[in-house]
């Protein structure tokens, strides 16, 4: 009997320590699902940093592509407003060079010169007077005669004078069309010679003015002097 008993204990024991090795083994497969687990989360976690990582890079290069092709793009237009600033350097060298030959040309070329106004000759002294009638009538005709000559000598170089300005002035618009530049060089050339003839025609009218005023009160001096004499 005792020995049925010792065996049913012992067998009892067996199975106890049976199932704590069960235990045990369950145990030790959760911790390991566990850590199987663990390790998925961490190699999930490391994989999703190395995309981060990767998407960065990415996102970098990227940023470093668009700076490189901004930086080309300024490069190109520096070129393209070097290679306009050489452009225009050159069309002025090139007007430059026009302008000089121009100006040699100018140079080179006949000038045209204006006429210098020439004073008439003096008007011829009077006669001498006389007591007789006979010769107060010719003293008067020769005055009349006097006075009318000076008159239309004096038109006469007043109108050759301005019409040899207006000849002198077409003579000029023609240069002007016919080169622009020596039209501004003789412009004022011109204006100088004009004006000094303007003044010296107004001196030769105002000197005839005087001159037809002296005969014409001469003549009726002498004219009076005919009859009242």
């Amino acid at each position: 009997m005792y020995n049925i008993e010792i065996l049913l204990l012992l067998l009892l024991l067996l199975l106890l320590l049976l199932l704590l090795l069960l235990l045990l083994l369950l145990l030790l497969l959760l911790l390991l699902r566990l850590l199987l687990l663990l390790l998925l989360l961490l190699l999930l976690l490391l994989l999703l940093l190395l995309l981060l990582l990767l998407l960065l890079l990415l996102l970098l290069l990227l940023l470093l592509l668009l700076l490189l092709l901004l930086l080309l793009l300024l490069l190109l237009l520096l070129l393209l407003l070097l290679l306009i600033l050489i452009l225009l350097l050159l069309l002025l060298l090139l007007l430059l060079l026009l302008l000089l030959l121009l100006l040699l040309l100018l140079l080179l070329l006949p000038q045209p010169q204006p006429p210098t106004p020439s004073l008439p000759p003096p008007p011829p002294p009077p006669p001498t007077t006389t007591t007789t009638t006979h010769h107060h009538h010719h003293h008067h005709y020769y005055y009349y005669y006097y006075y009318y000559y000076y008159y239309y000598y004096y038109y006469y170089y007043y109108y050759y004078y301005y019409f040899n300005d207006y000849y002198y002035y077409y003579y000029y618009y023609y240069y002007f069309y016919y080169n622009y530049y020596y039209y501004y060089y003789y412009y004022y050339y011109y204006y100088y010679f004009y004006y000094y003839y303007y003044c010296n025609y107004y001196y030769y009218y105002y000197y005839y003015y005087y001159y037809y005023y002296y005969y014409y009160y001469y003549y009726y001096y002498y004219y009076y002097c005919c009859y009242y004499c």
